[in-house]
């Protein structure tokens, strides 16, 4: 599950640098990662996975494919609720997993779909086997 998510939200990206969306995507991203980094200096663990979901939802919702958004959002549902588990056990990752949508930001920012790709596998992996 976790890697149809990762090609879906690659292949988001690609189609926002693509089709030159970028610009429309960072407030949101912006926002997202403002919410997240409070939410790491709080330790709240449910709104920061509630933040990261909506992260991750913003860059698949602006590429403009409508039948992939929703398929990714029944995707999303199952895996949130590991993911939100997963983090409380394991809260010390909130940081990490902060920098990690810190670098794809930055990635997205500069329309490198490669670099967002290859960040995205990172994160991933950070989580993979465990979800």
């Amino acid at each position: 599950m976790i890697e149809a998510r990762e090609a879906l939200e690659a292949s988001a990206a690609r189609r926002i640098v693509r089709d030159s969306r970028t610009a429309a995507v960072l407030p949101d991203l912006d926002r997202q990662l403002a919410e997240m980094r409070a939410h790491v200096a709080s330790g709240d663990v449910r709104r920061f996975v509630a933040a990261d979901d909506a992260f991750h939802a913003a860059v698949v919702d602006h590429a403009g494919n409508a039948l992939v958004a929703d398929f990714y959002a029944r995707l999303r549902d199952h895996q949130q609720r590991l993911r939100h588990h997963l983090l409380a056990v394991r809260a010390g990752d909130l940081a990490g997993s902060l920098d990690d949508h810190e670098r794809l930001r930055s990635a997205l920012g500069a329309s490198d779909d490669v670099a967002y790709a290859a960040v995205l596998g990172e994160h991933v992996a950070r989580y993979r086997g465990a979800l």
